[in-house]
């Protein structure tokens, strides 16, 4: 704004300018105890002055009753703010009193608000928003349709193949890949040195880490049979790195090694790796070395001997899983199941089936059945959610402190000085409180599940869309009515 001094000089001042130097001067003293204006230059300003008409009259009261609109909208917010931020804070004590229970049998006799969700209403949210991935069921049916004692033989292969996709999955990927082609075919080479970079490495790991390439490997993960332990070994051996492997901290050191000859180089960690890989199937992998279970004429594991050779056992696996996809999408096609494509945080796109088609379901296998006796445990704790949502409004709440933020900042244009500042505080503060009741919701929740793992009678847990049990400040939604109103009275003053 142009210097108040100036504008004081001046014998004529507008309508705008007059109000501006009272708004200014109220917003310096309400910041510093101070005042711009003296009582008699503020006495001057706003009744020792001689309109030039009527229109100047009418002029002048528009922007004084705007000025006293943005007083009045300020209370507001401040009386708006103290009533939402004391919602919150009474629905956090709900929860904080929920962490504290110690078994899964509590969560059902103190159930706070019972009394005031319905039990349907709870589990219907559930079901919209709760499921089972895609893979993991057609996996899950095609292991409970073999024979007894070829699940026994599966679970000396994989001790954790009744709960775990990944190393079955790997090895189909491994066949559907190599039994039609070989590993010198340089189109094969390279889908080979993808599968095993992606299995080793993680960008996500990384970016939580802060960290260089190193701290994106997996050193806990594997490929099919291959720990990521022996790749980044073998990678030892091509460059020349001595290893150590009685010094527990071995691993660490090597990656630290491998991170600096890629800095060396002025290359990354993963154009370092990927060539080496590269050789080592050259070299044999997949052939010689960690054979694909498809082509394997032993019995041996880690866990102990199987009563059948391991590719007899991956041709019963490769036949069974073909008829369980098919069986499961003439179920999905028939409208039975119902497949969706879910952005997950983590996994990116997955294909789910949700969990309100099978629960509906008459198909029984554990997974199933265990999705569908987990959900009375699930609904104490959603209900809460839900009474949260209904009483405490935080969403709503945050959108309209946000639009009495936006309608601030038409003020600040009017008169030429930032009005948002309490308005912005008021919202950021209450943004806060909201992330607070996040976390303090996905506590309770991992409390919840933690229980359910725990739970001897399960082996299979459901999956939730965890951004859909809290609330997401972001969302679009209208404010209260009265913003309207204080919309509608600035448009008429402005």
């Amino acid at each position: 704004m142009k210097s108040l001094t100036n504008i004081l000089r001046r014998s004529k001042l507008t309508p705008l300018e007059r109000v501006t130097a009272l708004v200014h001067n109220k917003v310096q003293k309400e910041k510093t105890g101070k005042a711009l204006l003296s009582d008699a230059e503020i006495k001057s300003i706003a009744s020792l002055w001689t309109p030039r008409g009527n229109d100047e009259i009418r002029q002048f009261n528009k922007y004084i009753a705007l000025m006293d609109l943005e007083t009045t909208m300020k209370m507001e917010i401040q009386m708006y703010y103290a009533e939402s931020d004391n919602g919150l804070l009474r629905s956090h004590r709900m929860v904080d009193y929920m962490r504290n229970y110690t078994s899964l049998e509590e969560f059902i006799e103190r159930d706070q608000a019972k009394e005031h969700i319905p039990d349907q209403e709870v589990i219907n949210y559930i079901l919209e928003h709760s499921y089972l991935e895609y893979e993991h069921l057609v996996h899950t049916m095609t292991f409970y349709s073999l024979d007894a004692d070829i699940q026994d033989d599966f679970e000396i292969l994989d001790p954790h193949i009744r709960i775990d996709t990944k190393y079955i999955s790997q090895e189909v990927m491994l066949y559907e890949l190599l039994s039609g082609n070989n590993t010198s075919d340089g189109n094969t080479k390279k889908k080979l040195v993808s599968l095993l970079w992606n299995a080793m490495y993680s960008e996500k790991s990384r970016r939580k880490r802060n960290g260089t390439e190193k701290d994106g490997i997996l050193i806990h993960h594997g490929f099919a049979s291959i720990p990521v332990r022996q790749i980044l070994y073998r990678c030892a051996d091509y460059l020349s790195i001595t290893v150590d492997t009685d010094d527990p901290q071995h691993i660490n050191m090597l990656l630290k090694e491998l991170q600096a000859y890629a800095d060396n180089k002025g290359t990354s960690l993963e154009l370092v790796i990927k060539p080496l890989l590269g050789t080592w199937i050259d070299d044999g992998l997949f052939v010689s070395t960690y054979a694909p279970i498809y082509v394997s004429n032993q019995c041996d594991t880690y866990e102990g001997v199987t009563k059948r050779v391991h590719k007899e056992l991956f041709d019963i696996w490769y036949e069974a899983f073909n008829k369980t996809k098919t069986y499961l999408d003439e179920l999905i096609a028939s409208g039975e199941m119902k497949k969706e494509l879910l952005n997950h945080s983590i996994k990116g796109n997955i294909s789910i089936i949700t969990a309100k088609s099978l629960y509906t379901s008459t198909f029984t296998i554990p997974c199933i059945d265990n999705m569908k006796e987990q959900i009375p445990y699930l609904v104490p704790v959603v209900r809460t959610f839900l009474f949260i949502k209904k009483c405490a409004y935080p969403v709503k709440s945050y959108a309209t402190m946000n639009a009495f933020v936006e309608l601030s900042q038409e003020f600040s244009k009017v008169f030429d000085i930032d009005l948002s500042e309490k308005y912005v505080h008021y919202r950021d503060e209450f943004q806060m409180q909201i992330l607070m009741m996040n976390m303090n919701l996905l506590m309770l929740f991992e409390i919840l599940f933690e229980y359910i793992h725990n739970n001897d009678n399960w082996r299979h847990v459901i999956e939730i869309e965890t951004q859909a049990f809290g609330f997401d400040y972001k969302k679009e939604v209208e404010p209260e009515d009265f913003i309207e109103k204080y919309k509608e009275e600035f448009d008429k003053n402005k």
